[in-house]
């Protein structure tokens, strides 16, 4: 294996979740935000790391495929998040609320979109400065880039990115 654990010799605790949106190795998603560029962003970003056949494929819901994962927008100043991933029946669900959103810069707006991608592809919150899996942002903190556990942690759970 080419991978970065390889190349690193870097051991970590892995954080995954228990559940993603992952259905064969691909997920199929739909898309009802405005936020397109972010979401854009992240799907390519988590996507550059399928170097194999084994990783996880990110693609667009077709005529004759089901849809795994939904991207929404909500307005709710109600709630302390700006964007969260939703396990839920049918359609996973990724809600980005504009109540946030629209306070923060591009690259606020792609950490967000790759951090509950991130959750859809099954890694959990961990906590340190320099990766997009970290459990919060805030419009003057954020990590627009994987940083090295988040792909040590793909690799992990989904094949090597070589």
């Amino acid at each position: 294996m080419g991978g970065l654990l390889a190349q690193t010799g870097v051991v970590l605790a892995h954080y995954f979740t228990g559940t993603d949106s992952v259905d064969g190795f691909e997920i199929r998603w739909e898309d009802e935000t405005q936020y397109d560029t972010a979401r854009e962003h992240a799907q390519d970003e988590w996507h550059s790391l399928r170097g194999d056949d084994d990783c996880v494929e990110i693609l667009e819901d077709e005529w004759n495929t089901i849809s795994d994962l939904e991207w929404l927008d909500i307005d709710d100043d109600s709630v302390i998040w700006a964007g969260k991933y939703f396990q839920v029946w049918g359609a996973d669900h990724i809600k980005l609320n504009e109540y946030y959103m629209d306070q923060y810069g591009d690259c606020a707006k792609k950490n967000v979109t790759m951090h509950e991608m991130g959750h859809a592809l099954g890694l959990e919150h961990w906590d340190t400065y320099s990766n997009v899996m970290r459990d919060y942002i805030t419009k003057y903190y954020y990590q627009c880039d994987f940083g090295t556990h988040g792909i040590i942690d793909y690799e992990e759970l989904w094949g090597d990115s070589e």
